[in-house]
């Protein structure tokens, strides 16, 4: 608790500290729980209570690791800010004053007051702000953007409310190196920097924990709302899809029937081979219908004569394949060259495959005139139908 000798120590631990906030924060954004609480703007009581128990445990620790030599890990005043800042004024009060505990119990008799103030204060600095949305623009580099606000505010009489944030931590980190500085040493823990350069260096490095922490928590949130924008358009996409080809097989279904009575139930076949382990299997909607119904109508449509359609499935190396082969008349070489850009069927069909699983799936079409057609395709087996819910079947 007593003063740090030489600038360089104090620029030592200082960078210490912010690199402890920051791998902190990584560290905890990592657990999906947590960041369905941190990135919530209205949480119920179940919810504050649970993200003050992923905050304060780290915290306090860091408060320990403080009493026994190592003055980087306290985050004290840092993580007060943070909880009332991201959490409100309760979980700012009640997570400042459990980070604290620790430094209480080591007579240091202001730490739990000043932790629980600062937090409390956060937290209505967090109530001030208009837009919630606000709290996430808290980056490191927002000091810089100081002179634009100052030109905006004398000019235009226009502030801006990003700031309030930025001013209230340093506010509150000035407020506690002066009252550091009046009580005894061992009331409150401090770097009691010897000049006012460091004391600004105290100051900015308070700061600086804070943003660091937000602006990776604010990158995490950025790449999660990118990635459910891209589910919400791949789902429309792929019901822009379903609805071009839904229409046409219900016309086409009517078909099929057709074709059966036409053939004769004994001309027109279907053979299906179906590895048990594949029946449990998630595959797109409408993926094996289109097929056989090109099999049907462009394969063995021409021959009086019926023809069989075999349908087979396996797993093989976390991959499931799928073939549905006919008998029939076959795609001439030029036609099959153009299989992919034309009609509708399997066109619509590989396109879907294409927006479900990128370059992990495989589509082969083989045929020889006269002889028949073979469609192979290979997808990715899924575990789950989650990362494409509502688009698997």
């Amino acid at each position: 608790m007593g003063t740090l000798f030489g600038g360089q120590d104090l620029l030592f631990i200082l960078v210490l500290k912010v690199g402890f906030a920051a791998s902190l924060a990584a560290l905890l954004v990592r657990f999906r729980s947590f960041r369905s609480m941190l990135f919530t703007e209205v949480r119920d009581s179940d919810q504050k209570v649970m993200l003050m128990l992923f905050l304060a445990p780290p915290l306090a620790i860091g408060v320990v690791l403080r009493l026994v030599g190592y003055r980087f890990f306290d985050l004290t005043f840092e993580g007060s800010f943070l909880m009332g800042l991201i959490g409100g004024r309760v979980v700012g009060l009640l997570g400042g004053s459990l980070i604290s505990l620790p430094a209480f119990g080591n007579h240091e008799w202001l730490s739990s007051p000043t932790a629980a103030l600062v937090g409390l204060i956060a937290g209505m600095v967090r109530e001030l702000l208009p837009e919630k949305e606000d709290v996430w623009h808290f980056g490191p580099f927002l000091f810089l953007s100081i002179p634009q606000w100052i030109w905006r505010l004398v000019r235009y009489a226009k502030g801006n409310w990003v700031m309030l944030p930025l001013f209230a931590c340093a506010a509150l980190s000035v407020g506690e190196l002066v009252l550091a500085s009046v009580v005894p040493h061992n009331w409150l823990f401090d770097f009691h920097p010897q000049n006012w350069g460091y004391a600004l260096l105290v100051v900015l490095s308070s700061v600086m924990c804070v943003a660091m922490a937000i602006k990776i928590w604010n990158n995490t949130r950025i790449e999660m709302n990118l990635e459910q924008n891209q589910q919400l358009l791949l789902k429309a996409r792929m019901d822009a899809l379903t609805s071009q080809i839904n229409p046409h097989f219900l016309f086409n279904t009517l078909n099929l029937d057709i074709e059966v009575i036409r053939f004769g139930r004994d001309k027109l076949q279907i053979f299906k081979e179906i590895d048990e382990d594949a029946l449990e299997a998630f595959v797109p909607s409408m993926l094996l219908q289109p097929m056989v119904e090109n099999s049907i109508k462009h394969g063995l449509g021409p021959r009086l004569e019926g023809g069989e359609i075999h349908i087979r499935t396996r797993r093989v190396d976390g991959r499931l394949l799928i073939e549905i082969e006919d008998n029939g008349m076959g795609i001439s070489t030029e036609r099959l060259a153009e299989v992919y850009g034309g009609g509708i069927g399997i066109s619509n069909v590989h396109e879907r495959l294409r927006l479900l699983y990128g370059d992990q799936f495989k589509m082969d079409i083989r045929s020889r005139e006269g002889q028949g057609t073979q469609i192979h395709i290979e997808i990715p087996e899924l575990a789950t139908a989650e990362p494409f819910a509502g688009l698997l079947e």
